[in-house]
């Protein structure tokens, strides 16, 4: 306490002074710190606002047209004859496709009129086959038959002889 007695103001002013100078100088380093890392940004930021500034002016790609009024009397004209055309060109599409569609179905029909034809032509050379071989068969029958009846008129005959032969007067 004896220390304490012998402090004066002055000296707790001189040593507050100094360490507000310190901190001043701390401050005034940090501030230059702070400085050299951001220096060129704000120049960079306000560079790049004015490019914004100057793509805004320009016209760009959007969703929505802006077209001047006699761009826009064009561009409907042609967007009619754009419609137009391929109005004529879906018809002109399905009108060949109708094309060949009957294309298709005569081709379709003539091979099934020649798939009938070669039908009937097989089953008429069958029906012929068949009849030649009937005919054939009944030929063969005739002519065992004809054979029999060969057969029987000799035996006639022999019969007629042998009646012939025992009518006589011997």
């Amino acid at each position: 306490m004896e220390d304490d007695l012998l402090i004066f103001p002055f000296y707790v002013t001189a040593e507050v002074e100094a360490i507000k100078a310190k901190f001043a100088d701390a401050i005034d380093n940090y501030k230059k710190v702070i400085q050299k890392k951001i220096e060129g940004r704000g120049m960079d930021f306000v560079k790049k606002i004015m490019e914004y500034a100057e793509r805004a002016e320009m016209k760009r790609l959007t969703l929505t047209p802006h077209f001047e009024p006699g761009e826009r009397v064009v561009l409907e004209a042609f967007e009619k004859a754009l419609a137009e055309g391929l109005r004529q060109f879906e018809e002109e599409e399905k009108e060949e496709e109708e094309k060949k569609r009957l294309k298709e179905e005569q081709k379709i029909q003539a091979e099934e009129e020649q798939k009938k034809r070669q039908e009937e032509e097989a089953a008429e050379k069958l029906i012929s086959e068949q009849e030649k071989q009937k005919m054939q068969a009944d030929i063969e029958a005739q002519k065992t038959r004809q054979d029999a009846m060969e057969v029987k008129v000799d035996t006639v005959v022999e019969n007629q002889k042998d009646i012939a032969s025992n009518l006589k007067p011997s």
